[in-house]
């Protein structure tokens, strides 16, 4: 029971983690765009 608790906990944590990752990559990912938009609107 103790175990099980302990890897639901590592499981949980991982799967925020991962989330938090896919976020933060969705928002450099938008913000290079945008600057890519002003570079060739710039040209």
């Amino acid at each position: 029971m103790f175990r099980s608790a302990i890897l639901g906990l590592l499981f949980t944590g991982s799967r925020n983690m991962y989330l938090l990752l896919q976020l933060g990559l969705l928002r450099f990912w938008r913000l290079r765009n945008q600057l890519f938009i002003r570079l060739v609107n710039l040209i």
